[in-house]
């Protein structure tokens, strides 16, 4: 299983998929390209390519849960308070 900092949230409304922010430019609330078709084999555990239309920065995802992409990359930075 990969760590947390694989993982990027996101909202689905009305089929549409939404990031909060995008991990490469910090643009906020980004519409994904991403298709029905694209979605499904991400929650198969299929992978899927996606990229970002602010930045076009890539990702690819393992797997999609009810609240998360997995990633094969680390798009979280290690949020520990000092």
């Amino acid at each position: 299983m990969s760590s947390f900092e694989h993982t990027l949230p996101y909202d689905r409304m009305m089929g549409d998929v939404y990031v909060p922010e995008c991990p490469f430019c910090q643009t906020e609330n980004v519409l994904t390209p991403m298709t029905e078709r694209d979605y499904q084999q991400g929650c198969e555990e299929i992978k899927t390519r996606l990229v970002m239309p602010c930045c076009n920065g890539k990702l690819v995802i393992e797997k999609i849960d009810s609240d998360y992409f997995w990633t094969t990359e680390a798009v979280r930075k290690n949020q520990i308070k000092r």
